[in-house]
């Protein structure tokens, strides 16, 4: 997502660039996505933080809908959502390691 990290650079880099910026990244998430949101209008461009799983179709769609409806054509997806377990394969359960590639795989495609 784009409350921090590379996603947070990747957004604050597009509104260096000209881009209007629509940021998503989940609900834990939203203070520091707010944040983001404050300094890409410092930066003299528009902005709109959207909570979604990228991991869920419906939630994919709807958040691209908004991206459109409220800033326009979209004219570059930036998907960058990931997640990881820091333990030892023998430790991961199926759902965590299911949860890794919804998130890291399926959202990619999704977006």
């Amino acid at each position: 997502g784009a409350a921090r990290g590379i996603g947070r650079a990747i957004a604050l880099r597009l509104a260096k660039d000209g881009f209007n910026v629509a940021v998503n990244d989940i609900e834990a998430s939203s203070s520091d996505l707010k944040k983001v949101q404050q300094k890409i209008e410092e930066i003299g461009r528009k902005s709109i933080t959207i909570i979604a799983d990228v991991s869920d179709s419906k939630s994919v769609e709807k958040m691209m809908q908004e991206a459109a409806e409220k800033l326009g054509n979209l004219d570059v997806v930036v998907a960058n959502a990931g997640i990881g377990e820091v333990k030892s394969l023998l430790d991961t359960a199926v759902e965590d390691w299911d949860r890794v590639f919804a998130v890291n795989m399926r959202g990619v495609f999704l977006c």
